[in-house]
């Protein structure tokens, strides 16, 4: 019996099964009651507690799930979130046990009723729901309430398991409450703890046949299942909580931060990054308080709800809690129709980093910009903007091409398309650009090309730099190179011309001046000849017809003082306006005026040392000369003093070459003044030789006579030649006074025949056709003896003092000639009266050199009666005299000489001599020294063989007679 009383059970719940789906499926109630005779009122109450219980319930439900719908996006704790959980069981259990105990009423399904007691159970959890929401401190000790009266309630289960064995009601309940166990009792341990007192409380059941085998057996394999079951839903929630943890991580503790807002602004949720981003705890920022602690002042409310954009980005400034701000970058994702979830990533140090990178480039001194593929500009910093005065509205959209020089635009376009080549080395290009007042900017760009992942260009970023003043600078230093080079040119080209070939230095400044011009962008080049008192322009050049030069312009020291004293001073004067600068403040606003000079460079021109000129490079507007032009100045400065002292030096060589000239007409005539012995010969070749070198056209020679008249002895003329005559012309010496006069003054007289004074002298030229003269006197013993004169028919030529000096040498010459002549003359005369007294002398005369053997230059015949050797051998030193002196006597007789010589007396000697044939004979000795300047030069005097000397003696009157015949050997 024991073992059917289960099936019992089963087939009586069976059959109330059978019943209920009669109930549901009968069409007339009266029926049913028929059938089954049940109590109407009663089971229509507790039928409509069912519904109505069972609507309140879904009710509930459908408004729970609607609030969770709602609230989902809350944040709670994971204590709040089990609180929570344990509330809504107090309510949901509370309504299934009173809803289950009700069917089972109905349905009759326990042979025993509890409904009362069960229904106090359901009513008493529902209260604690109830009791829960009003008073807070048992809410917060819900989990230890619930659990309490969860393990109470399964007890009270458990129990009626054991004491109502008839219905299987309690069994389910048991394992119902089992299997829900591991959802209640928390945490995991507690929930092992529960499984260990089930299991002994089953395994007791079974041991002690509490309840039937069978049913022990199988509310244990249904336990067994359960656990299991729950066990594999502990070992899955674990790994889902792991991920969830690890979500969790990632969103609360990550580097973004998460916000959920609604369509009012509202915060309702926020990670707990805010913490580490911002400083706020997710609970400050709740509502409307994150707008008010991170003072967002692009907060908009509703309507950015209305106008979101998921797929923009955006970027807020938001304070944190230490007064610092951050930059956070939004991306927004509308996951309700008022629900937006916002995730943000703090960027501050990128905006940093950004806003630094901006400044750097905003700031940069070099032109930053960039274009689309098409070449317009997308961005342009403020230092281009500046650069070249444009607003950023004027560039914004433009084609490059609109910024660039016309010429250039092609460049540049074959620059931007070559560029989509090359892939790393970007060339450079420089470029001059347009400011919007037209003027160029020159710069150096470097662009890269900008492409997108699939290798297309989608612009152009490049950075550029102001070289103007570089690019000027080349300019400036081409064109100082190109006018060095032209510079050199003309340098070149002028030093190595030949000035020879001009006829004078006027002509070959001229020339130097006119290729200074023309060659040149200086407006004129003028040369003015320089005297203490004044200066004088000469000559000038200009390629500007309307520069005047005014060559007939003088400036004198008095007007200038201050300018005479800087050109004699300085090598150079560089002025860029006259009137700023001292040297040339004294220039007048008249003279600038008609003249148009308003810049110059006055540069010394100096031939042998000695200001001789100045070169003047002018301009009509102000100019700034650099060292290039004052180098050049200077430089042409001295080719004109080069071609001046070429001319010079010419018109030296010119005087030398008349000189030398002369000098080899007077050599000529001097040595035929000593091979010559005639006056007219001498006079005739005279004539011939220094007319011709002289280039005169005649020459005289006055000679006075002895009258005192100076008149015309030679005469020579360049178509007749020499003429020896007497001139008709005949002058006294008050008619030649003017000659005279400078004669005595300067030792020659040179005049044109226009400056003489009026006189018969004057006329006498005139009526010759002379129109220059030199006169040049014939001294005899220091007196004017007669003139040499030059002169010229053709020009008023004037003769260089050097070829005066070299004439007044051959008038001299000239005068020594007739003066040697007339000595000549005498001493011939004397000579002859000389023979004849000393070829009648009984004695031998001599004259010998004052040299140690006293060599013999003169012996008249009687020598070799005297010593027996011949003349000749005492003329060609084969003997000296010296020689014949006796041994004994020679010494003492030459120191008796030379005694006298030294006192200034004449010789007398007497001494033996020894002859050829060997024989001693005594001689006597008269002589005296001939001296010049005061130099002996030679010893003249006479040898007496004493017995021969003493008859001539006798007869004339003592020894005086004697050296009257010495002196007069003497004059010989």
């Amino acid at each position: 019996m024991a073992m059917l009383a289960p099936i019992l059970q089963l087939k009586t719940l069976t059959n109330k099964s059978l019943i209920l789906f009669d109930l549901l499926n009968i069409d007339n109630l009266n029926d049913f009651i028929n059938k089954y005779g049940y109590d109407i009122p009663r089971i229509s109450i507790l039928f409509l507690a069912i519904i109505s219980l069972s609507l309140f319930v879904f009710y509930r439900f459908i408004s729970l799930n609607h609030e969770l719908k709602q609230n989902y996006y809350e944040k709670y704790k994971e204590r709040e979130s089990t609180k929570k959980e344990y509330h809504l069981y107090f309510l949901f259990i509370g309504y299934a046990i009173i809803i289950s105990e009700l069917i089972f009423e109905i349905m009759s399904l326990r042979s025993k009723t509890v409904l009362v007691s069960n229904l106090l159970i359901g009513v008493t959890i529902t209260l604690f729901y109830y009791l829960f929401k009003k008073f807070s401190f048992l809410y917060n000790k819900i989990y230890y309430i619930f659990i309490g009266l969860f393990l109470v309630y399964f007890s009270y289960v458990s129990y009626h398991i054991v004491t109502l064995k008839d219905t299987v009601i309690p069994s389910i309940g048991f394992l119902i409450f089992l299997f829900f166990s591991y959802n209640v009792i928390k945490p995991v341990r507690f929930y092992y703890c529960f499984i260990g007192a089930t299991v002994l409380f089953l395994i007791s059941i079974f041991a002690f046949q509490i309840i039937p085998i069978k049913a022990a057996i199988i509310l244990i394999n249904f336990s067994i299942i359960i656990i299991v079951i729950n066990q594999i839903r502990h070992i899955i929630l674990m790994n889902v909580k792991d991920k969830l943890r690890f979500t969790n991580e990632i969103v609360q503790k990550g580097n973004s931060l998460i916000v959920a807002c609604n369509k009012r602004g509202e915060c309702l949720y926020c990670s707990d990054s805010i913490e580490t981003i911002l400083g706020y705890t997710p609970e400050e920022v709740m509502g409307m308080e994150y707008w008010r602690l991170t003072e967002d002042a692009e907060f908009v409310g509703q309507k950015y709800f209305e106008e979101h954009d998921e797929d923009k980005l955006y970027t807020r400034k938001l304070k944190c809690k230490n007064g610092d701000y951050k930059y956070i970058q939004w991306k927004d994702k509308r996951l309700e129709t008022d629900l937006i979830i916002g995730v943000g990533q703090d960027i501050t140090e990128q905006y940093i980093i950004r806003d630094q990178f901006q400044n750097l480039i905003q700031t940069a001194s070099d032109l930053i910009f960039e274009m689309d593929n098409k070449g317009h500009f997308t961005f342009v910093n403020n230092f281009a903007l500046k650069t070249l005065n444009y607003r950023e509205s004027d560039v914004i959209g433009k084609h490059y091409t609109f910024y660039i020089s016309k010429k250039y635009q092609n460049i540049a376009a074959d620059f931007y398309e070559n560029l989509e080549n090359i892939q790393l080395d970007f060339p450079i290009i420089e470029l001059p650009l347009l400011k919007k007042n037209g003027q160029e900017v020159w710069v150096s760009q470097k662009v890269i090309v900008r492409k997108n992942e699939f290798g297309k260009i989608i612009g152009f970023s490049g950075i550029a730099r102001d070289i103007t003043t570089q690019k000027t600078a080349e300019q400036q230093k081409n064109l100082q190179l190109e006018k060095k080079i032209k510079y050199t040119e003309i340098i070149k080209r002028l030093t190595t011309t030949d000035f020879t070939i001009f006829k004078n230095a006027n002509e070959s400044i001229a020339y130097i001046l006119n290729e200074t011009a023309i060659n040149n962008d200086i407006c004129g080049t003028t040369y003015w000849s320089y005297k203490p008192e004044e200066i004088r322009c000469k000559l000038g050049c200009s390629k500007d017809p309307s520069f005047k030069i005014d060559l007939k312009a003088v400036i004198k020291r008095i007007d200038f003082p201050v300018y005479f004293e800087a050109i004699e001073n300085k090598t150079q004067i560089i002025v860029s306006d006259v009137l700023s600068k001292y040297e040339t403040s004294e220039f007048s606003h008249d003279y600038l005026d008609q003249t148009g000079v308003r810049s110059l460079i006055d540069s010394a021109v100096y031939v042998n040392g000695q200001l001789y000129g100045i070169l003047c490079f002018e301009s009509k507007t102000e100019r700034k000369w650099d060292t290039d032009d004052a180098y050049f100045s200077k430089t042409i400065a001295d080719i004109i003093s080069l071609g001046i002292a070429t001319h010079k030096r010419l018109k030296q060589q010119k005087k030398l070459k008349d000189k030398t000239r002369l000098l080899a007409a007077v050599a000529k005539c001097t040595e035929n003044f000593l091979s010559n012995e005639s006056v007219d010969d001498m006079f005739n070749l005279t004539f011939q030789t220094i007319g011709k070198a002289s280039r005169a056209d005649r020459m005289t020679y006055y000679e006075k006579d002895n009258e005192g008249l100076f008149v015309g002895r030679f005469l020579w003329t360049l178509e007749k030649g020499t003429e020896t005559k007497v001139l008709e012309t005949k002058f006294t010496e008050g008619e030649c006074s003017e000659i005279i006069k400078n004669i005595n003054n300067s030792s020659y007289f040179q005049a044109k025949t226009k400056d003489l004074d009026d006189s018969v002298l004057k006329k006498y030229y005139i009526q010759k056709n002379i129109l220059c003269m030199v006169l040049l006197p014939i001294y005899e013993n220091d007196h004017i003896k007669g003139f040499l004169g030059l002169s010229n028919c053709t020009s008023e030529k004037k003769l260089s003092k050097d070829q005066l000096l070299i004439l007044q040498t051959l008038a001299n010459n000239i005068s020594n000639f007739l003066e040697r002549t007339r000595n000549q003359q005498r001493v011939i005369e004397s000579e002859q009266r000389f023979k004849l007294i000393v070829n009648n002398i009984p004695g031998t005369a001599y004259l010998s050199k004052f040299d140690q053997n006293a060599s013999k230059v003169y012996l008249n015949d009687t020598i070799e009666a005297l010593t027996g050797y011949s003349k000749e051998e005492f003329l060609k030193n084969k003997i000296s005299f010296l020689d014949l002196i006796h041994p004994i006597q020679k010494a003492k007789i030459i120191n008796q000489q030379m005694m006298s010589i030294r006192k200034g007396k004449s010789i007398h000697s007497k001494y033996q001599i020894k002859r050829k044939s060997g024989e001693y004979i005594w001689i006597e000795e008269y002589a005296d020294v001939i001296k010049n300047d005061e130099i002996i030069e030679y010893v003249g005097g006479i040898y007496f063989e004493l017995d021969k000397s003493q008859q001539f003696l006798s007869n004339i009157n003592s020894s005086f007679e004697s050296e009257n015949l010495v002196k007069k050997f003497d004059t010989f």
